[in-house]
């Protein structure tokens, strides 16, 4: 199997020689590419409950 580089991009910044972690960084370069491809994805904005029963 090979791995494209938008998932090596995402290898790079969620895993490490003992397994899974979340302090990798990347450039915000990679980001776009990783993103563009669908691998990755802008976190969504937080929001309270009562915001979110108010939008309903």
């Amino acid at each position: 199997m090979s791995i494209n580089k938008e998932l090596k991009i995402l290898y790079q910044l969620y895993w490490n020689s003992i397994g899974w972690n979340d302090k990798g960084t990347i450039s915000q370069e990679d980001f776009l590419q990783a993103k563009k491809a669908g691998y990755m994805f802008d976190y969504p904005k937080s929001i309270s409950h009562a915001e979110t029963l108010k939008q309903l």
